[in-house]
């Protein structure tokens, strides 16, 4: 994808991030300040939530676009480079939605008492995200560049700390007692949350430049 056309998306996409926060403030168009009318749109927050973070990505993916090492290819991923880069593309943007439907539906008294089973898989899946950040943070520390050699040292970096910040919010949570929620918290899941949008800015970037710089003859 040429730099020009992704920056074209992206700020179109922004524009609808725009309209998605404000639509999930008030929940119709409406210039009306009636609390009766306004009431914020759980789905919506989903769908905002979700693609802050694309977008994220997306800068991080053009950013890679107009470096130098880009503009030279050489042959030097795998097909199995790529398949587990691709596959921890997908596990991650399937936790991305998981985790964000499990937040805004614990905000929901109603909806609150249906997001057990939203949590359990977020966990399942935070194991395989673990074991294939792993496996490509490996194959690429593996490889003879230094791009793929630093993109797999910060894949493990973050998926570590990934895994220590989601063990410590679901410890926070379980922990947490009455209708205020402390402080630690807040802090905890917060991290959480950003140290994600991180690591899928990490795996986009490690796929698009396995397949930039893909060996069509070797499998291994």
């Amino acid at each position: 994808m040429k730099a020009r056309v992704m920056v074209i998306a992206i700020f179109l996409l922004v524009c609808v991030q725009g309209l998605l926060g404000g639509l999930r403030v008030t929940g119709v168009l409406t210039m009306s300040q009636d609390p009766s009318v306004l009431a914020p749109n759980i789905w919506l927050g989903v769908v905002h939530g979700v693609l802050a973070q694309c977008i994220f990505a997306l800068f991080v993916w053009l950013s890679s676009l107009m470096s130098n090492a880009w503009q030279t290819p050489s042959e030097l991923t795998s097909k199995k480079d790529r398949l587990f880069a691709h596959l921890l593309c997908i596990a991650m943007l399937l936790q991305l939605v998981l985790g964000a439907l499990y937040r805004h539906m614990l905000g929901d008294e109603v909806l609150a008492t249906k997001t057990s089973h939203l949590l359990y898989t977020h966990i399942a899946l935070a194991a395989i995200v673990l074991i294939l950040a792993v496996i490509v943070g490996i194959r690429f520390i593996g490889l003879n560049h230094r791009v793929f050699k630093r993109l797999g040292t910060i894949l493990l970096s973050l998926v570590s700390l990934q895994l220590l910040l989601g063990g410590g919010a679901l410890i926070a949570i379980m922990i947490h007692k009455g209708d205020t929620i402390p402080v630690y918290e807040v802090l905890v899941t917060t991290a959480h949350q950003a140290n994600g949008a991180l690591l899928l800015a990490a795996s986009v970037t490690c796929f698009v430049w396995s397949v930039r710089f893909k060996s069509k003859g070797n499998v291994h």
